[in-house]
């Protein structure tokens, strides 16, 4: 007769076979995520079938791009202290993994196998890793039991558990428990989870914080040498409110409130004039043409009209560069891997994505002196809420009012965060980069839990 964890334990194996064969289907239709996720563990499969013998890995797992941010202070740390390990990175997220790619902090990218018992004792047997570290909350009952059957120590970095995760609810404690009792030790990022797991019998946690904060300030020490972003960003007297990753959502919210400022504003008042310089969280043809038509919309209702230009088009050694980039209102940054560093050209920034799943990097900006803004999908960001109480970021709650850290309600528009973010001072960037200087240290917290700097 089964027991209660055998019996869970089943359940969840057919959901996960059940999840599998539901992606495979999907893929067929022709969806363009599914279709991805199929081919990267297409090719993982591939990859563990024909590898040869195993090296020993330090491996470090991230679901997507933000948890990647935290890995890779990590891994930069470790190869620092120990170059002569091998480093495998796994990933989950489609959008973030792609075949041939593997940054230059590891020796092997992977996607991660689906979580069904013969994938992960493949991917164990195969790769045979010495040690895991897995990012913030990627929880995957099959691999961290067989992780601890193989005696592998397992850590959570930057863990952080929200009250009312899934994880927590009746229903799954018994493969929480489990799951948690494989872990060597959690790594938080903050006094709640903390408490939280305190309170949930899982002793073996301590504070460390969030590793984001080590890796925007290295980040602000690269080079940006650009013409094109310098002769937009940083030789025009208008400032500059930078997009970062935005959505459609984010799209039409920002450029309404910026026809709403230039209404206000005379054209000849350049130093009170916004200009949008939007970086798309996803560049495709079918995202870029959807704001094109959006521009055109917008600006067909004006009667002076929008001026904007993608990045891509833009010839950066044309004589007249700096002449033609002043004049434009927008600017649409279509390239990936600038972001982080294009936040320096900025007074304010729009993060992306509260209007849907969840914001994106808020540090980005933030390291930089630039207060942020953001939609209501904030909740569960710790770095997001450290920069409400601080009063260095401002969230919007609906449609047509913000709500401060306080609770308060306030009536407002786009047009005022475009107000507000006008009167920042010196003093006040001073501020939002100390603060994120204070957060510093994380990695090197995490790391001495293993003794690597010992």
């Amino acid at each position: 007769m089964l027991g209660p964890l055998a019996r869970y334990e089943g359940a969840y194996t057919l959901a996960m076979r059940l999840y599998s064969t539901l992606i495979g289907l999907v893929a067929a239709l022709g969806h363009r995520r599914a279709a991805a996720l199929v081919q990267g563990r297409q090719h993982t499969e591939q990859y563990l079938r024909q590898a040869g013998n195993a090296q020993g890995y330090v491996w470090f797992h991230a679901s997507s791009a933000g948890e990647l941010e935290q890995a890779l202070p990590l891994m930069q740390a470790w190869r620092a202290q120990r170059p002569e390990d091998p480093i495998l990175l796994s990933l989950y997220s489609p959008s973030t993994y792609r075949v041939g790619y593997c940054p230059p902090e590891a020796d092997l990218c992977l996607m991660m196998s689906a979580d069904l018992p013969e994938q992960v004792h493949q991917w164990i047997n195969v790769l045979q890793p010495r040690l895991a570290i897995f990012i913030k909350y990627d929880y995957w009952y099959h691999h961290f039991r067989c992780l601890h059957q193989h005696r592998i120590p397992l850590y959570i970095a930057c863990a952080k558990l929200p009250s009312q995760s899934l994880w927590l609810r009746p229903f799954a404690r018994p493969l929480w428990s489990a799951m948690a009792s494989s872990v060597s030790e959690f790594w938080v990022q903050d006094q709640s989870t903390l408490d939280l797991l305190t309170a949930s019998g899982i002793p073996q946690a301590v504070v460390c914080g969030d590793t984001r904060y080590d890796r925007v300030l290295k980040v602000v020490e690269l080079p940006l040498d650009d013409r094109i972003l310098h002769a937009f960003g940083q030789t025009s007297p208008s400032p500059v409110m930078i997009g970062g990753s935005t959505w459609p959502e984010d799209h039409r919210w920002l450029l309404n409130g910026l026809v709403e400022q230039h209404h206000q504003i005379s054209p000849k008042f350049l130093q009170g004039r916004w200009k949008l310089m939007l970086v798309p969280h996803e560049i495709n043809p079918q995202q870029i043409q959807a704001l094109n038509r959006l521009l055109q919309e917008i600006s067909a209702s004006m009667s002076t009209p929008l001026r904007w230009q993608f990045y891509s088009q833009i010839n950066p050694h044309s004589t007249s560069l700096q002449v033609d980039l002043e004049s434009l209102d927008v600017l649409i940054v279509d390239q990936k891997g600038l972001l982080s560093r294009l936040y320096r050209y900025g007074q304010a920034a729009w993060i992306g994505g509260g209007f849907g799943a969840g914001i994106h990097n808020v540090l980005e900006a933030a390291v930089y002196g630039l207060p942020v803004g953001f939609g209501p999908q904030y909740h569960g960001f710790a770095e997001a809420e450290a920069l409400l109480e601080q009063g260095f970021a401002t969230a919007y709650t609906t449609r047509n009012r913000f709500r401060n850290y306080f609770g308060q309600n306030l009536d407002s528009t786009a047009f005022d965060f475009y107000q507000k973010a006008g009167g920042t001072t010196p003093d006040l960037q001073a501020q939002i980069r100390a603060f994120c200087q204070s957060q510093a240290g994380a990695t090197k917290r995490c790391l001495e839990r293993i003794n690597l700097y010992g």
